[in-house]
């Protein structure tokens, strides 16, 4: 039996792993710095990767990890076949113009029969109904505000539309969503601050919910799109 110095053997991380005295299997103790060889007991391969620390993630790389998650998307917000799309909708939930109407066109007439059950709902939450004929599996019914020049706490609403659609999901279990661009047709938001709090707010729910795989942001216009990825750019790069 002998006894050596074996921090040449093994990195500073297996060492502060390891309590202070060790007791190998030949029962006598050591303490930290000093190991008694006996054959019989050694630090594995596989020891020195199960005390070795983790590595951080960076702030870039976390980034870079959700926006995987998120897509910016040109096209038809009726055809994602997503576990819910979201309506622009009006606080009658009954349907309107714009992308409401053509998400109550596409769902058939049960949409409406079980909207009519909601009751309405305020500017700011949101409600949930099944999709019907819609590939999606569900729609979620969030209103929006109507722009008034912004100081009227249209901002804060706004993001609070998101965040209700987003609690929503949570709630049913939901891990894909497609949004259309929430508040920017009749309701006259702007569109670089209603991208920009759409991106802010998704950002904040995928930091931690990891259950939500994909958001989609389904733009009808050219300009929208260009809108939002340059919004998903600067949010997430």
């Amino acid at each position: 039996i002998s006894t050596r110095d074996w921090s040449s053997d093994v990195c500073s991380s297996d060492l502060g792993a390891l309590p202070s005295p060790v007791l190998p299997p030949s029962g006598r103790k050591v303490w930290r710095g000093h190991f008694v060889f006996t054959g019989l007991f050694f630090l594995s391969p596989l020891a020195r990767l199960r005390h070795r620390p983790r590595r951080p993630v960076s702030g870039t790389n976390r980034a870079t990890a959700m926006m995987d998650r998120v897509k910016v998307i040109q096209g038809d917000i009726t055809k994602q076949a997503v576990d819910a799309i979201v309506n622009a909708a009006n606080t009658t939930l009954l349907g309107g113009g714009g992308v409401d109407g053509a998400i109550h066109r596409e769902a058939g007439p049960h949409l409406v029969s079980e909207c009519r059950k909601l009751g309405g709902c305020p500017t700011g939450g949101a409600r949930i109904t099944k999709g019907y004929y819609l590939p999606a599996k569900h729609v979620i019914h969030a209103v929006g505000p109507i722009w008034q020049g912004g100081n009227s706490g249209e901002e804060e609403l706004l993001a609070r539309t998101y965040r209700s659609a987003f609690e929503l999901a949570i709630q049913h279990n939901l891990t894909s969503l497609a949004f259309p661009a929430i508040s920017t047709g009749a309701y006259r938001f702007p569109m670089d601050r209603a991208a920009s709090i759409a991106v802010r707010e998704t950002r904040n729910y995928l930091e931690w919910q990891l259950a939500l795989k994909l958001v989609v942001f389904v733009c009808y216009e050219r300009a929208a799109y260009d809108t939002y990825v340059a919004a998903v750019a600067e949010t997430f790069g």
